[in-house]
């Protein structure tokens, strides 16, 4: 009867390692998983934040930039979308 007690525990045993054993295997690969979603929203941010320095640096440039007749007409041009008299428009129907 004890051989027979020390199967059923040897069995037991043996199934529960392999349950413990099948636990980690999906831990480990639900943690992967996720540490490369991680990575890969890391490196997103990493190149949105890129983009907003360039852009509060440019900003910024504008801003130290002397308000003069140079600055009045980029800024008509840039943001206004006006033109000065004396310029040529040509437009082009062949831009894809």
């Amino acid at each position: 009867m004890k051989a027979n007690n020390k199967k059923r525990v040897n069995f037991f045993v043996r199934i529960a390692a392999a349950v413990f054993i099948l636990f980690c295997l999906v831990t480990v690969v639900t943690i992967q998983l996720e540490y490369n979603e991680l990575e890969e929203k890391k490196a997103e941010l990493e190149r949105e934040k890129l983009d907003k320095n360039i852009n509060i640096e440019r900003l910024q440039n504008d801003l130290n930039t002397p308000i003069d007749e140079e600055y009045i007409i980029r800024v008509a041009k840039d943001k206004l979308n006006l033109r000065l008299p004396e310029e040529i428009i040509f437009y082009n129907d062949l831009v894809k």
